[in-house]
């Protein structure tokens, strides 16, 4: 659609004030000025109109004028954010959202929110009986992400307590160049009202209120906005600081890192490799806490500890949560990947659950090729080849780069016997999806196309004859 159509059915949909258009309206008006509108409409409209940040939609599904943010989060407003969490495994998901739009006295600006759809869709997934259809017909969590940011454009984004939602919102806004400002009822009631006040309910207490346990998240959301809209009231009462300072307040003042907790210091940051690999975080017993990779270990890690006024929600949960650090160097990025997905399935460290939010990207196409992949491996000298037979099966062997041969009854084994048994279908989707991007930038070649062992054998010996370096490139 050209944009001076975009900018009239903008216009249309402005005209029409808070009421807004329906979809059928704008299709009628823009998309089927001669003839009767599709059973598609709505899909269609959204399609169009998906792009266009100045349109929005509202609770009833009319499309409306988006309002400009009126002077970012300082000007006073908030938007309210909760989501339903199920449980799969030993993560949780997010499977519907909800926000209410607060003015500066906590009065309610409108609301949205949605199911959302976990992408891959986990089997075996129990999912609340009266979201079960919705849920499975809802647009994935980076959709959801996205029209979430829209509604909270301007304002202070507000939760009781900051999961991977709502940090996935938050960071949303950042990249579109909007002032995320975040604020965790949870910390702020922490560090200010005390004991009693770290659950909904007993901070509803202390406010006042009655305690509840809501179900879903527009009842969560509707019950936080009500102590919100309390504390707004009743700040100075309940001894708050003015509410312009709370985002502040709920950090502790943080200038330089203080070391004394933990069990290494700024000389053991200085001192880690700049290689790919991977790092762990655990508490002072030992348990994981967070898993994570790194191109660049030194970098990566060294970057959590940096002197900071403000630090997202995760990173402030690693460094409340971290006592030890422990890290595992790697030949390549790709290495690392796949290091990082097992370790935090295997361990399921707590704020990797909290935070991460684990949708898979489509790949472009079906995977289909037999691939040997040649890359660095930790060690000097030797190299990491990765075996990928199409969509079935993936398999990694460190050899010595002066001695290909050792590699011979491997390549054999996967590629020119009986099929090689499955392997892990995350793995899999990790190397390919690494392969889509980088591509063009590995040493490799296609094992079908070699023509046989002893041609892939030699084209082995071919490529791990030298290291690999920058813009050395053989297509696969």
């Amino acid at each position: 659609m050209s944009n001076s159509i975009q900018d009239r059915i903008f216009a249309f949909v402005a005209e029409r004030g808070e009421q807004g258009a329906a979809s059928q309206e704008i299709a009628a008006q823009f998309l089927f000025p001669t003839g009767k509108p599709s059973p598609l409409t709505d899909k269609l409209v959204k399609t169009v109109l998906a792009g266009d940040p100045r349109l929005s939609q509202n609770a009833s599904g009319a499309w409306v004028a988006a309002k400009a943010p009126a002077g970012g989060a300082g000007a006073g407003e908030y938007a309210i954010l909760q989501t339903t969490l199920v449980r799969d495994g030993a993560r949780f998901l997010d499977v519907e959202w909800f926000a209410l739009r607060l003015d500066s006295a906590g009065r309610s600006q409108g609301t949205a929110g949605s199911p959302i759809r976990p992408d891959p869709f986990p089997s075996g997934l129990i999912l609340p009986p009266n979201l079960k259809q919705a849920i499975r017909q809802a647009p994935p969590a980076s959709e959801c992400v996205a029209k979430a940011a829209e509604f909270a454009r301007g304002a202070t984004l507000v939760a009781f307590r900051i999961g991977a939602f709502q940090n996935a919102v938050a960071h949303a806004l950042s990249f579109a160049g909007e002032e995320a400002e975040t604020l965790s009822l949870e910390r702020l009631a922490k560090r200010t009202l005390g004991a009693g006040a770290t659950t909904p309910g007993g901070l509803a207490t202390k406010l006042g209120l009655p305690a509840r346990e809501p179900a879903s998240a527009e009842e969560k959301a509707r019950f936080i906005a009500e102590i919100f809209a309390a504390m707004l009231a009743r700040s100075e009462e309940v001894g708050l600081a003015p509410p312009q300072e709370w985002t502040t307040l709920q950090h502790p003042v943080r200038r330089e890192v203080d070391f004394s907790g933990y069990e290494f210091d700024k000389a053991t940051l200085d001192q880690l490799p700049e290689e790919p690999g991977i790092y762990i975080f655990k508490e002072a017993g030992g348990t994981p806490v967070y898993v994570g990779k790194a191109l660049n270990l030194r970098q990566r890690v060294k970057s959590y500890f940096r002197a900071r006024v403000r630090r997202d929600e995760k990173g402030e949960r690693i460094l409340e949560s971290v006592s030890r650090l422990e890290t595992r160097r790697t030949g390549s990025e790709l290495a690392a990947l796949l290091e990082e997905s097992a370790a935090i399935r295997k361990l399921q460290p707590k704020i990797n659950i909290q935070f991460d939010i684990h949708e898979r990207a489509a790949l472009a196409k079906a995977p289909t090729q037999r691939l040997t992949l040649i890359l660095p491996a930790p060690e000097e000298g030797q190299a990491e080849l990765f075996l990928l037979y199409g969509e079935r099966a993936l398999r990694r062997l460190v050899i010595p780069r002066a001695e290909p041969e050792q590699a011979r009854a491997a390549l054999n084994e996967f590629f020119f016997s009986t099929p090689p048994p499955p392997s892990d279908a995350e793995e899999l989707h990790i190397a390919w999806s690494w392969l889509e991007r980088h591509g063009d930038h590995v040493n490799g070649f296609d094992v079908e196309l070699a023509g046989g062992l002893e041609q892939a054998m030699a084209l082995l010996a071919r490529y791990t004859k030298e290291e690999s370096a920058p813009g050395r490139v053989y297509h696969v």
